[in-house]
């Protein structure tokens, strides 16, 4: 007994220098560290045990998970070197085993050991801690499935080993909605798969927006939802020229694509198969438009993710 009342008050204490450590490395990185903004898709954002939060997917992390898997990337540390665009906001450059020595990177963590499979990666910071009831007005904001949703901007700054801290967070300028034109709701449809995908992007930048699109939609292209890698085969779209349209500030670009077209089959194991005819294997898809002016800085546009037989998250 009289041990363990020697040693209680050296485990406190050591208890509390781990904690100042770690708070002190927190607030040296949000005093010094690099600011870049990350581009979310954020989940349920309460927990009533824990505070208002906001749980948030990074669209950074999926499409680091289809650079893993093409490459086949075995680490548990995976990091993700990044480079800001004008806005600030951090686009994926690689991803890397080893920690770069130069430029913007995030560590990641990564504890899938098959990388034939989608590896499982996160960042560290998929909780977002916000004052009391401000968690459900920034869902508000987001939006629902099938209505207008605006991605939420997380600013983070990068310690020198990458360790990211949220330091804050906004709103993108550009908004989308995703919806199945032929479905009335957002539950699966057992005797009926959509045919019509109805896409639309709101300008709500005081800048003019560009998009680069065609008759037959030749924009955008199918990609896996949880990689973002290509699925569509859009055989009718390799030379296909694209057409500038101009959005001036809360104007809208909408597309309705016909997924029984070619151009939207997927690459199934033998031969070619329409959204309709992909089995239940699959985790879903997203619609991804990417800016196609030639500027460095182009961002990506994806919708929210939709399944074959009619569900839209």
């Amino acid at each position: 007994m009289k041990k363990a009342h020697i040693w209680l008050p050296v485990v406190l204490v050591a208890q509390l220098l781990i904690l100042g450590a770690i708070v002190g490395k927190r607030e040296r990185i949000m005093a010094n560290g690099d600011v870049v903004y990350l581009k979310t898709m954020p989940v349920d954002p309460r927990d009533i045990f824990r505070g208002d939060y906001v749980v948030l997917d990074y669209e950074l992390v999926h499409q680091a998970k289809g650079v893993i898997q093409n490459n086949n990337i075995s680490t548990d540390n995976p990091y993700l070197r990044l480079q800001p665009n004008k806005r600030g906001v951090a686009q994926l450059v690689s991803v890397d085993s080893n920690k770069p020595q130069e430029g913007l990177f995030i560590r990641g963590f990564s504890n899938t050991v098959n990388y034939s499979e989608i590896p499982q990666l996160r960042l560290g910071i998929e909780k977002y801690f916000v004052e009391q009831g401000a968690g459900k007005e920034l869902e508000a904001l987001r939006g629902q499935a099938q209505s207008w949703q605006t991605p939420l901007e997380v600013q983070v700054a990068l310690g020198e080993d990458g360790t990211p801290v949220i330091t804050g967070h906004r709103f993108s300028p550009i908004r989308t909605r995703t919806r199945f034109a032929d479905l009335e709701d957002t539950l699966p449809q057992r005797d009926r798969s959509p045919q019509h995908l109805e896409f639309s992007i709101e300008n709500n930048n005081l800048a003019t927006l560009s998009v680069f699109d065609n008759k037959i939609h030749c924009g955008f292209t199918l990609v896996h939802a949880e990689t973002l890698r290509p699925v569509s085969l859009n055989r009718d779209c390799s030379e296909a020229a694209l057409e500038r349209t101009e959005l001036s500030a809360g104007a809208t670009y909408q597309v309705t694509i016909d997924l029984s077209q070619p151009q939207w089959q997927v690459k199934g194991q033998s031969d070619p198969l329409s959204l309709a005819g992909v089995d239940g294997a699959w985790q879903g898809f997203r619609l991804l438009y990417r800016d196609q002016s030639g500027a460095d800085d182009g961002e990506q546009i994806i919708s929210a993710r939709f399944f074959r037989r009619g569900g839209i998250d």
